[in-house]
């Protein structure tokens, strides 16, 4: 039985190691449909989905995605929330920054403030 654990453990890990994220969505490439709202609405659901999975990077790419079809400030929020969970803290950084300058009156500004602060520390 043992051996069986850590031979799913090791195979697992290989796997892991081989998968590469996909590529980042290039917006030039989503084309909206009739109701493009509905089609971003997707996405999100989509995105949501693989987040509350932990599968931020297929979060990353589905928010992304939203975003091309509907550019909403609140999008960048969640697209830096993916990147800060898959490790990413100079993307998160960035995409925080740039939802402030889109949304300087949002309430939760002081969270985000924060979270820049601690992303900046850990940074290289």
């Amino acid at each position: 039985m043992r051996a069986l654990i850590l031979l799913l453990v090791s195979t697992t890990a290989a796997y892991a190691d081989v998968a590469a994220p996909a590529p980042p969505v290039d917006c030039s490439q989503i084309k909206p449909g009739a109701d493009a709202a509905k089609q971003a609405r997707d996405r999100f659901m989509r995105a949501v989905n693989h987040y509350n999975l932990a599968e931020y990077d297929a979060a990353i790419r589905e928010f992304t995605a939203a975003y091309c079809l509907m550019s909403t400030p609140e999008l960048l929020f969640n697209i830096a929330q993916s990147h800060r969970q898959a490790g990413h803290p100079t993307d998160a950084v960035r995409l925080y920054r740039r939802y402030l300058a889109l949304k300087p009156d949002t309430p939760n500004r002081a969270a985000v403030e924060k979270l820049i602060a601690e992303l900046t520390q850990k940074q290289p």
